[in-house]
């Protein structure tokens, strides 16, 4: 069982990280909380900032993690950094982003 984000918000989603052992949490305090599966029980990590709203879903391939916000953004994350580095932030959607997918090398 994975605690609650440092406020006791709620996660509103997760996302396993590629096999790197790693969970990824989104929540309604606008963070992502990086969780170390190995420890027991999980350990957190990180806490990604920066979305200006509910953090709704999440997507991992490779080295890179994706997140999509009610603030009408997509992040993308270097998951190689520690902690993960925002790259870039996809701003342009008119409503929130409740679904990101990766395939391939496509977001």
């Amino acid at each position: 069982r994975v605690a609650a984000h440092a406020d006791g918000s709620h996660r509103w989603c997760t996302c396993p990280g590629g096999g790197t052992g790693r969970l990824y949490s989104g929540s309604n305090d606008n963070s992502i909380r990086v969780w170390d599966l190995a420890q027991s029980p999980p350990v957190s990590l990180d806490t990604l900032t920066g979305h200006r709203d509910i953090v709704r879903t999440l997507a991992a391939a490779r080295d890179r993690l994706y997140s999509g916000s009610r603030d009408s953004t997509v992040r993308v994350w270097d998951t190689t950094q520690s902690p993960p580095v925002s790259l870039h932030t996809l701003a342009g959607h008119n409503e929130p982003v409740d679904a990101v997918v990766v395939a391939g090398d496509r977001l």
